[in-house]
Parts: C-alpha cells; structure tokens; sequence
C-alpha cells in the first residue's frame, strides 16, 4: 500500500493482491520503523458494520474503516476507486482516496503487482 498525506487529503494506492485481499475481507496493513523503537502503521480495514468510511488515529496506528461490501464490490470491478470526505469537526474533514495502483508506463521493478496500466494498452505515453 502506497500512501500519500497531503494537507487534509490522504491516498491509499493499493497492489492486485491487496485488493484481492480485502475483497476477501481481509485487511491490508503498511508500517514504518523509526528509531527509539517508534513505529507508524497505516491499516485499510474491511468492516460489516460501516456504511461510511471512518478514519481514526490512536497509538500511531491510523485506521480507516470501509464497508467491507463496498471493497468486495469495488475489488470486483473496474472501477479505480473510492472516495469520501471524512469530517474531523465542524471546520476540517479528510479527503480519503482509496484507489487501485496502475504500473507506471516506464516499467518499475517495485511495480510488478500493480494493476496494469489503461494508458499503456491504448499505447498513450505520458
């Protein structure tokens, strides 16, 4: 799972077998080291009760909680991803993007599980 923050808004790119995992209903975990025995951890969480997608931060783990009908549908499909706006207060919400990882048109090693890229078979170049 590739993850990207920026300003209010928070992309999760996710490989083939990632998405086929949680279609499985299966989560999918990313986490980083840091020194001092520190460590961030991202989980993207199938949940029967959610109708929404939630977002929560505790003990440097952030969760986001998806329906896990949504993802079994989605993962399914061709769709590329899913969106919702997360309210955190009455002035602040998170952008959440969940969306399927493409292979970049110039063939990365680190790519190999990702979805194969629409622009690459129209034989469009970036």
């Amino acid at each position: 799972m590739k993850i990207r923050l920026t300003g209010q808004s928070l992309r999760l790119r996710l490989t083939q077998s990632e998405v086929s995992r949680l279609g499985l209903g299966k989560p999918v975990t990313e986490a980083i080291a840091f020194p001092g025995d520190a460590r961030l951890e991202c989980v993207l969480q199938p949940s029967p009760s959610a109708s929404l997608i939630s977002v929560t931060f505790q003990e440097s783990s952030m969760r986001v909680l998806v329906s896990d009908r949504q993802l079994y549908e989605w993962a399914a499909s061709d769709h590329v991803g899913i969106e919702a706006c997360v309210r955190v207060d009455q002035l602040t919400s998170i952008n959440v993007l969940i969306e399927k990882d493409f292979q970049c048109l110039d063939n990365r090693p680190e790519d190999t599980d990702a979805f194969p890229n629409p622009k690459a078979r129209r034989g469009v170049v970036a």
